[in-house]
């Protein structure tokens, strides 16, 4: 019997050694990623002048407003002190009106009187 355990004591012998294992290739940085645009959505503050829900006659009056702004700036539209004017109308009108007064504006045939 002791000479069984010896051999079997040979055969169980530690595993060997692992071998030598390679470094791990540097990963690359990752691109950096663009932050997405932060949008903004407002519209006109309420005011006391138009206190409905019905927006109609403000949307004519900011948009009437742009307009004689626009006039008095020898015709410049991008004029700073427009564009509350155009923000409010460009917000509350119908895209349908807004094409039909300007197509009103260009014909001459536009109601009210916006020029000084």
């Amino acid at each position: 019997k002791k000479d069984n355990n010896k051999k079997e004591m040979e055969t169980t012998a530690a595993p060997p050694a692992p071998a030598a294992v390679a470094a791990p290739e540097p990963v690359a940085a990752p691109e950096p990623v663009e932050e997405p645009r932060k949008i903004v959505v407002q519209t006109v503050p309420a005011t006391i002048h138009y206190p409905n829900q019905n927006q109609a006659k403000n949307c004519y009056a900011n948009y009437v407003a742009y307009w004689r702004c626009v006039a008095a700036n020898s015709g410049n539209e991008d004029a700073s002190e427009c564009s509350s004017y155009a923000r409010a109308y460009t917000s509350i009108c119908p895209d349908k009106w807004k094409e039909d007064w300007d197509e009103q504006r260009e014909a001459g045939t536009f109601p009210t009187p916006y020029r000084e």
